[in-house]
């Protein structure tokens, strides 16, 4: 037994994964004290308003896809999606293997478990593992969640 609670929370998750049915989703979000605030503008007449500001937190979405579980990482604002970040944190999620949003992707950073043909019927052990430790990393090394007790983590069945 481990003392580390990332390791706890990561085999928390396995299972909330490996019984995913088919479009079935986890959300997983940093506290609110993680947010950043995100520029909107809204067009008006010919002409924009003032940039507003509204706080957007880390996330990421984790979506069952027939054989395989798809992920969504929130998108960096530099690159159209909603949460500014630095360069230094753009290139420790795709270190951790998310990838740039494709053109039908949308603006946030996408990744595939298994990421290739599905040899197996929906996500092996292994994969279930490496998406849980791909989440976990996202918060803990990227976004400096520094307990997992704090992420909200929305389940299939749970109220909106």
């Amino acid at each position: 037994m481990t003392d580390d609670p990332w390791d706890a929370w990561t085999a928390y998750l396995v299972p909330v994964l490996s019984a995913l049915r088919d479009r079935e989703s986890v959300l997983v979000a940093a506290p609110s004290s993680a947010a950043r605030p995100h520029r909107r503008r809204k067009a008006r007449l010919g002409g924009f308003l003032p940039a507003r500001h509204e706080p957007v937190a880390p996330w990421v979405r984790l979506v069952r896809d027939e054989d395989h579980l798809r992920g969504w990482c929130v998108g960096p604002e530099s690159t159209g999606g909603s949460l500014p970040m630095g360069p230094g944190e753009q290139e420790a999620l795709l270190d951790l293997g998310w990838r740039r949003p494709g053109p039908a992707d949308g603006e946030d950073l996408v990744r595939w478990w298994p990421d290739d043909v599905a040899l197996a019927p929906y996500l092996p052990r292994a994969d279930a593992d490496a998406a849980a430790g791909t989440t976990a990393g996202t918060f803990r090394d990227v976004f400096g969640v520094s307990d997992p007790a704090d992420l909200l983590v929305v389940e299939p069945g749970d109220p909106p």
